[in-house]
């Protein structure tokens, strides 16, 4: 049984894959970018919910000063306590405990469709984080995370033109994973279908 109080989590594993401080606040720092859109995937009850809060630009920021200045393990705890507690759309507590990053922002479903568009929607945005911008791109079609490195992505938000247009914007960043094109398109489909009532999408 599901309602509005309940919501549907999802974690990755990252940690013994051997992710950077950098690359794991990259994952905040897209998610904040692209908040506005992502809210068009979710149910309305988890858009303002105090169990999965958004990260703000200032706490993705602030974060990642932290982490030029600290070792990893206390920069994963600093990732937590400047996005005030792990009842955050991206909660990286759950990395010291079972070495993975937690999606707390989904509603809760019964719906398989929508549970398997979520977790490869919330995968593509790991493996965008970790591979961005990299200068060889070949990678990206060699599994998820099985190459480090990349650059650091900005947490500044889309100008409203861009929010309006956000799933394209998405599509921008995340096209690059040919292996994954298919289920890409799938999963926003699906999110946009189910997710939200016809009424509040932004993207059509």
């Amino acid at each position: 049984i599901v309602d509005d109080s309940t919501g549907f989590h999802v974690h990755h594993g990252v940690m013994n894959e051997g992710i950077t401080a950098t690359q794991l606040l990259n994952i905040a720092a897209f998610y904040s970018k692209f908040q506005t859109t992502i809210n068009q995937l979710v149910d309305a009850s988890r858009r303002n919910n105090r169990m999965c809060a958004q990260w703000t630009v200032q706490q993705v920021q602030e974060a990642k000063e932290y982490f030029n200045r600290h070792p990893f393990d206390s920069a994963v705890n600093a990732a937590s306590s400047l996005g005030q507690n792990r009842y955050k759309t991206v909660n990286f507590a759950a990395g010291l405990q079972h070495g993975t990053v937690e999606f707390r922002q989904k509603e809760g479903t019964l719906d398989a469709d929508v549970v398997a568009s979520w977790i490869v929607f919330t995968q593509l945005i790991v493996t965008y984080s970790i591979k961005a911008n990299e200068a060889n791109q070949k990678w990206a079609s060699q599994g998820t995370n099985t190459h480090r490195g990349g650059s650091e992505i900005h947490a500044k938000a889309l100008s409203a033109a861009k929010e309006a247009d956000g799933l394209r914007w998405i599509a921008t960043y995340l096209s690059k994973f040919g292996s994954w094109q298919g289920l890409e398109k799938a999963a926003w489909a699906t999110l946009l279908a189910q997710g939200c009532n016809t009424n509040e999408r932004m993207v059509s």
